[in-house]
């Protein structure tokens, strides 16, 4: 396991993206199961200001802790 140190949201929120566009890439994703709650909000906002085109192709399933 690799402990990467990021300095704020807005790095944490790139650096998530571009995790998570390289693994919906490299396995063919055809879902993404995503937390629910203010955590993710800085990805999120990310995703709708960049709007990829790989995630067009790709249904986002939101889930909450149970």
């Amino acid at each position: 396991m690799d402990i990467i140190y990021l300095k704020d949201v807005n790095e944490i929120a790139s650096f998530a993206y571009q995790w998570t566009e390289k693994k919906v890439s490299s396995v063919n994703a055809k879902s993404i199961y995503l937390p629910a709650g203010n955590t993710p909000i800085p990805l999120y906002m990310l995703f709708e200001r960049m709007r990829p085109k790989w995630l067009d192709k790709i249904k986002l399933i939101q889930i909450d802790d149970i």
